[in-house]
């Protein structure tokens, strides 16, 4: 990469690398996130004046200044409660569809993989996909709502290309997308998802483009705002370590070949995800666990398509609960022979 190719990969990627400082401080000092609000506000005017990505700014600028430290009044702020009743309404509908003791680490699957409450699996379940290297399909991340993100995408395609149906589609996949976060949760991972596609719909909104690495960035910087000491967490070096793999190693391998049969091009991109992942966070995972699954290339290949599959269906099955109650049985037919797969495919291996 010659001198002008850095320079401008420099100032197509101002925020990522801006944020990348900021993070690096965070890190570093542990300075309450307050002083580094006068700090983040030149940070804010340079965005400004030198990038053409000026919404860029302002979601920064939103990030920094609305999470600033407040006093959480449970009796004032129950949004929380709110979609915890939710949960518990959707936690009843499962235990009433699937009562029986025999589809009892299934129901718990399907839990796990809705609103990540893992306290019905059996320690047998939990330890396989540990030992696999699966733990990351049990817990909520930017693939779950990247699945939802397409589903709903999906459902909305009938309403065609016009510019007012693009508007609504886009703004339709923010809020209910933000439901679905509120409600599972907002996990670090998910939070991370969420901030990425909530900036990727809103550039489509105003016709603005953008970068991963800028989205990724300002994602970074609005979930340590929020919660600074994050950056200590495992989820969030995680998941802002697989995303920075695929941002950066992705598109160099990618190019190795270009399958011409669509399921081999799926097949080989897969990999080539599970690749750029793995060379970033291999080191962090053997530094903090000091192990590593030899199959779990293979199993993400195998598991990851079917996981995609369950996830997909239980929203529909939790809709159809109350339109279509036939198709809903049906569906949770469905749901319970791929979770069985699933289990059986890791319970091989380990």
């Amino acid at each position: 990469m010659d001198g002008l190719c850095v320079k401008d990969w420099c100032r197509e990627n101002l925020l990522f690398i801006l944020s990348a400082i900021f993070t690096a401080a965070v890190a570093l000092s542990f300075t309450p996130i307050y002083i580094w609000l006068p700090i983040s506000s030149v940070i804010v005017v340079l965005l400004w004046t030198l990038t053409t990505h000026w919404w860029y700014a302002t979601v920064f600028l939103l990030g920094l200044f609305h999470f600033s430290p407040l006093p959480h009044n449970r009796e004032i702020f129950t949004a929380e409660n709110y979609f915890q009743g939710i949960r518990e309404i959707c936690e009843k509908d499962i235990d009433r569809a699937f009562d029986s003791e025999e589809v009892s680490q299934e129901r718990g699957m399907i839990k796990a993989l809705f609103y990540c409450e893992r306290g019905e699996l059996s320690l047998e379940v939990k330890n396989a996909f540990r030992q696999s290297g699966m733990m990351h399909l049990l817990a909520l991340s930017g693939m779950h709502l990247g699945i939802i993100y397409m589903l709903v995408g999906f459902l909305l395609k009938p309403l065609g290309n016009y510019p007012i149906c693009v508007k609504i589609r886009s703004l339709t996949i923010i809020i209910v997308l933000w439901f679905y976060t509120l409600f599972a949760g907002c996990g670090i991972s998910l939070s991370r998802a969420m901030i990425m596609i909530t900036i990727y719909e809103c550039g489509k909104l105003m016709g603005r483009s953008t970068t991963g690495l800028n989205a990724l960035g300002a994602s970074s910087v609005i979930i340590l705002c929020c919660n600074p000491s994050a950056v200590t967490s495992l989820s969030f070096i995680l998941s802002f370590g697989a995303m920075l793999g695929i941002f950066s190693v992705f598109p160099c391998i990618s190019r190795i070949c270009s399958p011409g049969v669509p399921i081999i091009r799926s097949i080989w991109n897969l990999t080539c995800i599970n690749i750029s992942c793995t060379a970033i966070t291999l080191p962090i995972t053997l530094l903090e666990f000091g192990t590593y699954s030899n199959y779990s290339m293979l199993l993400n290949l195998l598991c990851t398509p079917l996981a995609t599959i369950v996830v997909a269906l239980i929203p529909l099955w939790e809709l159809s609960q109350l339109l279509l109650p036939c198709a809903s049985e049906i569906d949770g037919k469905v749901i319970i022979i791929f979770i069985r797969l699933i289990l059986k495919i890791i319970g091989i291996v380990t």
